[in-house]
């Protein structure tokens, strides 16, 4: 099956999360043309692109979604992370809709400690929850940086991330 129609991608697509929101089958991209796409894959009809997400300035890297808070996190190359959460005052739409609620873009490089200016963004990510919620993203320098949520992240309506640890240039190649 191919997934086409006229609100399709208009630059390669990075990266793919195929999920279940609410009973329903839904894929996410993200891509090159800077937007993320959420698609009704099992509408054989139609392959519906319900929700264009814009918002970031540069090719989306990777994505994230945390099915048990209902988050999706993204980044991209304009060195920015963005927290996006289902809108519950649109529950009764037929698909779920996200809405940004929190962004970061205060990421310090390991390599120019003092600058502002920075080449630095985050470029994967991955996920834990055990007793609490945490999200590793690996960085453009190498650097692998953990975040946890609050301790009510379970109960909380949204979930608030803080650094918990930095691995400075954990896998710094020292190609310049």
């Amino acid at each position: 099956m191919v997934l086409d129609s006229p609100q399709k991608h208009k630059g390669d697509v990075r990266c793919l999360i195929y999920t279940v929101i609410d009973g329903i089958d839904v894929l996410i991209s993200g891509s090159a043309d800077r937007t993320v796409k959420l698609w009704e894959p099992k509408n054989n009809k139609t392959n519906k692109c319900f929700q264009t997400i814009i918002g970031h300035n540069g090719t989306i890297l990777d994505m994230v979604y945390l099915e048990k808070v209902q988050i999706l996190i993204t980044a991209s190359t304009e060195k920015m992370v963005r927290l996006w959460r289902i809108d519950k005052a649109r529950q009764l739409l037929m698909y779920p809709w996200f809405v940004e609620y929190y962004k970061i873009n205060e990421f310090v490089s390991a390599n120019h400690p003092n600058s502002t200016e920075t080449s630095l963004w985050m470029t994967c990510f991955d996920t834990r929850i055990g007793e609490s919620l945490q999200v590793y993203a690996g960085d453009s320098e190498g650097s692998i940086f953990v975040f946890e949520a609050q301790d009510t992240w379970r109960e909380a309506k949204d979930c608030a991330f803080r650094l918990k640890k930095k691995f400075d240039n954990h896998h710094r190649i020292g190609i310049i």
